[in-house]
C-alpha cells in the first residue's frame, strides 16, 4: 500500500487487511492498532478485511492484539474473511459485512503439516487449542449451537453475508 494512503487511512484510524494474513500484515496491523490506542482509547478502529487467509500464527496475534484493544475496532468484511482472516474478524467488537462478503472458517486438521515437523503434536494441540477459542468465540456471539460451527469448520463451508448474519458470524450488513 501507498505510505501517503496508509497515512491517511490511520489519520482516519482506518487499518486494512488484504491478501495474505502472513507475518507481515500481522506486524503492520498490530503496531497500527496498538499506536492507535495510544492516541485514544476511545475512538472506534475500522479493520476492512479481504483475505482468503494466511497463517494461523499472525491470525492468532491480529486476534490477541483486537481483542485486547481498548479502542473498539469493527471488523468490516469487503470481499473474503477466510481462514484466519475469519478468526481476526471474530475477535473484532463488532462484526460487518458488505452484502457480496465470504466467509469461512475451518478446523486446524485441513492445515497442512508436514508429517516430519519437529513437536508435530505439540503444533497440532496449539491449533486445537485457538480453534476451540474461536468455536467459542462463535457459540458466545452466534445463533447455532457448538455442534454446527464444528461441523461447519470441518466441512470448510462457505458463507454469503446473509447466511453469515443469520447464523451470529457477523453483527449487520452494510
Amino acid at each position: 500500500m501507498d505510505l501517503d494512503l496508509a497515512d491517511h487511512l490511520l489519520k482516519k484510524r482506518v487499518v486494512v487487511l488484504s491478501g495474505d494474513c502472513d507475518g507481515r500484515a500481522q506486524q503492520n496491523i498490530c503496531a497500527s492498532i496498538i499506536g492507535l490506542n495510544v492516541v485514544s482509547a476511545e475512538d472506534p478502529i475500522t479493520l476492512y478485511i479481504d483475505s482468503g487467509g494466511g497463517g494461523i500464527y499472525a491470525g492468532m496475534h491480529l486476534y490477541d492484539v483486537i481483542t485486547k484493544s481498548a479502542a473498539p475496532v469493527t471488523g468490516v468484511v469487503v470481499g473474503r474473511a477466510v481462514s484466519a482472516a475469519f478468526n481476526t474478524l471474530q475477535a473484532c467488537h463488532v462484526r460487518q459485512a458488505m452484502p457480496h462478503a465470504i466467509l469461512m472458517n475451518h478446523s486446524p486438521e485441513l492445515v497442512c503439516l508436514r508429517i516430519d515437523q519437529p513437536d508435530l503434536e505439540k503444533e497440532l494441540k496449539e491449533r486445537r487449542d485457538w480453534h476451540e477459542l474461536i468455536i467459542s468465540r462463535l457459540v458466545e456471539r452466534g445463533k447455532v449451537p457448538r455442534a454446527q460451527f464444528e461441523l461447519w469448520s470441518q466441512e470448510e463451508r462457505y458463507f454469503n453475508a446473509q447466511e453469515s448474519l443469520e447464523f451470529g458470524m457477523i453483527d449487520e450488513i452494510i
